[in-house]
């Protein structure tokens, strides 16, 4: 099941006058039955065209007509969509009455549908917590051209099927299990599904004993026809955008519409104000992009300049399905509103901020408070904390909170909607705390600033050092394997200094400070002489290179990137045209592999296995990857190992023991990491291939926990982003309040071989055999258990494309 309480976004909204959100909150009645009544009297006017043309027997004007009729039916979903969002109209009852409608109408669960879509507007496409849309989103050339078909029997086959599902209590996955786990939603949804199913029914029944031929076909089976205004119209919402990011400009597309289309899609073509404030009704969408336009991305000018774009990035993603549209903000050097811009984006920037749900001050007396969510945007009312910044005391309960008061994000009154409770008796505030202890991190990498940025969150008043042995720069480490394609230097990569991130987070980082030692009697840390106390200590010292003991006078000289100031070095003493040879075809040599060839520069690697990447892939795709690259020109050199470098006049020449020697410029080792444990063992604290940690990432010391790459748990090291994260926002809760438990779900291992793209999920057992199936244009290879479950699996080139279907199952 997912976690809801390790999914909350703090999203960026454009600064608008709180008076000017006010009035275009504002719901009308009037302005409500326009868009409402005038919709459905398209809807029945296309029906009635269509009986007309019937009954004259004219199959042209029928084919038209129904075509028509199809196309408009269809966006019966985007009017559910708005009427359940509760902002078309004023009166609460007509919002419920017509959604309603629509919905039987379209077929539509709106009660699923908003419990769905309730949680895509909180978390837009921030995984897992967001599967409404899941990127990337894949269509074709053949999808296009189906839904111009004047039939399509799989457009009212799915709803079909969808109803029966929901009607006998089918649970799809995870997802359906999240969104419906109150009994109470659970019931409704199942009740609405089964009158849908039984009207629709009866509807057929009748139909057929009176042969009424066509009313089905306008009631029941619109769906079947032509949907070619909804297909490129609705995709244009997401589709080759950027997930996990806190900006809605980052990942909605918004698009100027002419007036009678705008009207059937209900105005989501602009999409970015939509999700950045959502208590806005459709209606006034237009206004308020006029009032925010200013810090907006470029806005298409209309449909065709819309999927123009859309295309060429449809298409860079088939050549590279890593690769994300980012757009240029007005915030971003070189900004033209006037064309849509393409600027790189490094992903491990892309989520910034979460809301807190529960904020602890200390761990002694405790008083409990409940935690409010508002139904349109998300915005989390903690009553523990308050609203200080709005005269709002900590502690003060939700019913006290002032009729007139505004939410601070969508701008919606607390009249116009209803919070729900989403906690009983949570968010415990403790009373006393001793502020005079540091919580103190060892190390300035992405796990020792992500974990001060997670606590931060939680406290803001707790005291954080960083200490760490270097300037303190704050830049993504995973960025060193991909930044000569990209023609990046060491200074580029620095997305802040130490001195900002003090700023940023408002904490305490020690540079170029080495810990001595590690003092557990004294909860103290030894730092250039002086001793420094913790409330806890959390390490996060990383790992260094392997060292494989080479020889020859060359030895010294070879390079290993695995920090900010060895890829200085590595920039420094790289020049065009040089010959590098990569000691190691694991993850980190492959990647340095394809970054080097994709610069220009010519290759050499070897490794003592039979193909690349043998801890991660199977030998025969391992072998796929080596013969793509050797028809680019790099040399591989499989089965053999180093046995000696020695200089040249021009660099150096690397003997093998295969025999073999190759003259080169330079020599990059990538043989792998050792994690950084000396410290702590010399503390006494449990260490194997790592820090030994516990489900909570706690050290044999109840005062130590250990993050990063540093750390083992569960007998494995996983020195990868997506478990910092993870195993970040559960130490800051353990340091913040009651132990948390880290909860690792499936997460793939994107290794960035940027021309032969890889996915890799759990972890393969080297006993069992994989099950290869090939395409034209992909690999897909699964390892099962006895229970035919798949417990690893790698997805080559388009191949990835299959990644949340796997990762479904794995979960």
């Amino acid at each position: 099941m997912l976690e809801q309480e390790d999914c909350h976004v703090d999203w960026y909204r454009v600064p608008i006058d709180p008076e000017k959100l006010r009035e275009l909150n504002e719901r009308s009645d009037l302005r409500g039955f326009i868009q409402a009544f005038g919709f459905l009297f398209v809807t029945v006017a296309s029906g009635v065209s269509t009986w007309f043309a019937w009954q004259q027997w004219s199959w042209l004007g029928l084919i038209i007509a129904f075509t028509i009729h199809s196309n408009i039916c269809i966006f019966m979903i985007n009017a559910v969509h708005e009427l359940v969002h509760g902002t078309v109209f004023k009166t609460k009852w007509l919002n419920n009455f017509f959604c309603g409608i629509f919905a039987w109408i379209g077929m539509i669960n709106h009660r699923h549908f908003w419990a769905s879509h309730a949680e895509h507007h909180k978390y837009t496409l921030n995984q897992p917590c967001d599967q409404e849309v899941i990127l990337p989103i894949h269509f074709s050339f053949k999808d296009a051209i189906d839904s111009f078909k004047l039939i399509r029997f799989k457009g009212s086959s799915r709803l079909w099927k969808h109803n029966f599902k929901i009607a006998f209590g089918k649970l799809d996955g995870d997802w359906d299990q999240r969104i419906l786990a109150d009994p109470k939603r659970l019931k409704s949804v199942r009740n609405w599904s089964r009158i849908v199913l039984l009207s629709h029914l009866t509807i057929l029944i009748v139909c057929v004993a009176m042969k009424w031929w066509l009313i089905p076909f306008l009631t029941t089976f619109h769906y079947i026809g032509s949907s070619v205004l909804f297909f490129f119209l609705n995709n244009t919402q997401h589709v080759g955008l950027v997930d996990r990011t806190n900006d809605f400009r980052l990942n909605c597309r918004s698009f100027h519409l002419n007036p009678f289309a705008s009207f059937l899609y209900w105005d989501m073509n602009y999409h970015i104000e939509h999700h950045m404030y959502a208590g806005v009704p459709c209606y006034n969408l237009r206004k308020l992009h006029k009032e925010i336009q200013k810090d907006l991305p470029y806005t298409f000018k209309g449909i065709v300049d819309c999927w123009y774009h859309i295309i060429g990035v449809l298409y860079r993603q088939k050549e590279d399905p890593t690769y994300e549209y980012v757009p240029r903000l007005p915030s971003d050097e070189g900004f033209d509103p006037t064309k849509p811009q393409e600027k790189s984006f490094d992903t491990s920037k892309k989520l910034e901020k979460n809301n807190p749900i529960v904020s602890h001050s200390g761990a002694a007396a405790i008083q409990v408070f409940k935690v409010w969510e508002c139904s349109i945007c998300g915005f989390i009312y903690n009553e523990a904390i308050g609203m200080p910044e709005e005269g709002i005391a900590p502690g003060t309960a939700w019913d006290a909170i002032p009729d007139d008061w505004s939410c601070p994000d969508c701008g919606v009154s607390k009249a116009d909607f209803e919070m729900r409770e989403i906690t009983g008796q949570v968010a415990s505030i403790a009373l006393e705390h001793d502020k005079e202890k540091p919580v103190v991190i060892i190390g300035s990498g992405l796990a020792g600033y992500t974990l001060a940025r997670e606590l931060r969150r939680l406290n803001e008043e707790q005291k954080i050092v960083i200490v760490t042995k270097d300037d303190g720069a704050y830049y993504p480490k995973p960025k060193l394997s991909t930044a000569l394609a990209e023609n990046k230097s060491s200074d580029d990569l620095v997305h802040k200094t130490a001195s900002e991130m003090e700023e940023d987070l408002n904490i305490s980082v020690k540079t170029f400070s080495w810990v001595e030692e590690i003092k557990p009697s004294e909860q103290a840390i030894i730092v250039n002489g002086e001793s420094i106390p913790y409330h806890k200590l959390v390490v996060a010292s990383g790992a260094r290179p392997r060292d494989i003991g080479l020889q020859g006078d060359g030895a010294k000289d070879v390079l290993r990137i695995n920090n900010l100031s060895d890829y200085r070095k590595f920039r420094d003493q790289l020049s065009a045209g040089d010959h590098v040879f990569i000691i190691g075809a694991g993850l980190i040599g492959c990647e340095f592999m394809n970054d080097l060839n994709h610069a220009g520069y010519q290759v050499s690697i070897c490794d003592p296995s039979e193909a690349p990447l043998a801890s991660l892939i199977p030998t025969e795709v391992g072998q796929d990857l080596a013969n793509f690259y050797s028809e680019r020109g790099i040399s591989f050199y499989m089965k053999t190992a180093v046995a000696s470098i020695d200089k040249t006049e021009n660099g150096y020449v690397v003997e093998l023991e295969s025999g073999e020697s190759i003259e080169v410029n330079l020599v990059l080792s990538a043989v792998g990491l050792v994690a950084n444990t000396g410290l702590v063992k010399a503390a006494g604290i449990h260490t194997e291939k790592g820090i030994v940690v516990n489900e909570h990432l706690q050290s044999s010391d109840e005062h130590i926990y250990a993050l990063g790459d540093c750390v083992q748990i569960d007998g494995r090291l996983l020195p990868y982003i997506a478990p910092i994260n993870h195993a970040a926002k559960a130490i800051a809760q353990s340091l913040t309040g009651e132990q948390k438990e880290v909860s690792f779900p499936v997460m793939p291992v994107q290794i960035k071989t940027t021309q032969f793209p890889i996915l890799v999920l759990g972890f393969s057992d080297p006993k069992k055999p994989w099950e290869i199936k090939r395409t034209e244009d992909g690999i897909l290879a699964q390892q099962l258990n006895d229970d035919q479950k798949i417990i690893a699996a790698v997805l080559v080139k388009a191949a990835t494309k299959e990644l949340q279907a796997i990762i479904k199952q794995m979960n």
